[in-house]
Formats: C-alpha cells, sequence, structure tokens
C-alpha cells in the first residue's frame, strides 16, 4: 500500500526546502486537490451533437439609407 508521500510529509519537505507554502499541512492537501480536479476537468472530452437545425437569412437593409452617417 506504498502510494508514496502524504500531505503532511509533502508539506514538511516544502517548508524544509524553503518553498513558501501555508503553516498548515492542510493547504497541501487542498491544493493537491485542486490540482486532481484541474487535471480531470482539462482531460474532459467534450460531447458534441448536432440535431436538426436551421439556418435562415436575414437581410439587412438598413446600410443603404443615408441616416448611418
Amino acid at each position: 500500500m506504498d502510494e508514496g508521500l502524504g500531505y503532511k510529509r509533502i508539506h514538511k519537505v516544502l517548508v524544509k526546502e524553503g518553498f513558501e507554502v501555508g503553516k498548515s499541512p492542510n493547504c497541501v492537501n487542498s491544493m493537491i486537490k485542486k490540482k486532481l480536479k484541474r487535471e480531470e476537468f482539462l482531460n474532459k472530452k467534450d460531447k458534441v451533437e448536432y440535431k436538426d437545425f436551421k439556418i435562415e437569412g436575414v437581410k439587412n437593409t438598413s446600410y443603404l439609407t443615408n441616416n448611418n452617417f
């Protein structure tokens, strides 16, 4: 069940190496959660589906008048 370092140990290492992190190990835990959530969001495939639709054009003749000046 070796999953690497826990967030408390990661916090200790970061502080020891001189990184500016919060005083509480929970800040590292929240950073990890945010990173995982961001990766999940960015790797999510969009589901695009087109159904029956119409394209209509409307002729705009207002540019032909002299009132535009």
